[in-house]
């Protein structure tokens, strides 16, 4: 096994085929998330926390795993930050922060004019990524399902991200240009 610290949330393992079979994993099926699997990669995680000190218990964790040809893999571990908070209103109402992305910058402000229009007031983000796409993140009502609702108009400009690492993701490749009230601060812009 080689371990390779990439930062204090992130770590790259290399396991041989040897590795793979003391530890019990094998990705070659579809059931490979199984309680099994998972207990394998905690003791990994045991040992690897042992070895190098890189520890991920009580962290939310993302492993990507790469196998390699001669019956190995390689796993990138990356330690998440906690998740989202639901937001509840005084009126009981549950809030979750929902990420939008568009091609064009004119698609994201003319969607911002028609929010501010319709009096949109909680918390908005702007950011901009690496390959020049922007993204708007909005608080939206959550009803436990894909529904209708007053934010769905969005999808007619750009694409609602489903992804629960959307956000982790944008954090890494796109910079924020208006936090808090973004909406009405781009609105203006439109």
């Amino acid at each position: 096994m080689e371990l390779i610290v990439i930062s204090e949330s992130k770590l790259k393992v290399t396991l041989t085929p040897a590795d793979m079979e003391t530890y019990g994993l094998d990705f070659d099926g579809e059931d490979y998330d199984t309680t099994e699997g998972r207990r394998a990669i905690w003791r990994l995680f045991a040992d690897v926390k042992e070895r190098c000190g890189f520890d991920a218990t009580g962290d939310r964790v993302l492993v990507q795993i790469w196998q390699s040809d001669d019956g190995g893999c390689e796993l990138y571990v990356s330690k998440m930050p906690p998740a989202p908070p639901v937001m509840r209103t005084s009126a009981g109402a549950r809030y979750v922060k929902t990420l939008y992305v568009f091609d064009a910058l004119s698609e994201m402000l003319e969607v911002c004019r028609e929010l501010a229009h319709h009096t949109y007031s909680r918390p908005s983000e702007v950011w901009v990524g690496d390959d020049g796409r922007w993204f708007l993140i909005l608080e939206s009502r959550s009803a436990g399902g894909d529904g209708l609702d007053e934010l769905s108009f969005i999808e007619e400009y750009g694409t609602r991200e489903r992804s629960p690492m959307a956000l982790t993701v944008l954090a890494e490749h796109a910079r924020p240009i208006a936090q808090g009230d973004a909406v009405a601060r781009m609105a203006r812009l439109a």
